[in-house]
């Protein structure tokens, strides 16, 4: 089950499918890189994925990447299956799909560092 709020949530202004498949999609290759640790830090960089906070652009605290074919995922957007939960007091809708898909969970301690002084990732398979 994969549930794409969060995906949804961090875009500013009206989300794209391009915004998505940018900082979130891989396909079904593999990326390049002996560990998870390497996938994340070199396809966050290659990708120029980071936040902007203060007119600056910091290392992302936390990035998925998703494997699968993009016509699977792409779907999930026009899914009718949904659910809400409260988070900070605020309602949240979440978009969910009843296929499985693979991801890497990317985190850094990184939090508050430029993008362009680099940023580490470390990388799991959950």
């Amino acid at each position: 089950l994969l549930c794409m709020a969060a995906v949804v949530e961090e875009i500013k202004g009206k989300p794209t499918y391009d915004d998505l498949k940018k900082k979130h999609i891989i396909g079904n290759n593999d990326l390049p890189g002996n560990t998870y640790d390497e996938k994340c830090t070199n396809e966050i960089k290659k990708r120029e994925i980071f936040i902007n906070r203060n007119n600056q652009q910091e290392c992302k605290p936390i990035n998925t990447f998703i494997y699968g074919d993009e016509q699977s995922i792409k779907d999930i957007c026009n899914s009718q299956d949904t659910y809400t939960v409260k988070k900070n007091n605020q309602m949240k809708t979440f978009t969910c799909s009843s296929e499985t898909f693979d991801i890497i969970l990317c985190e850094t301690q990184d939090t508050g560092k430029l993008f362009s002084d680099g940023c580490n990732y470390e990388g799991t398979f959950p």
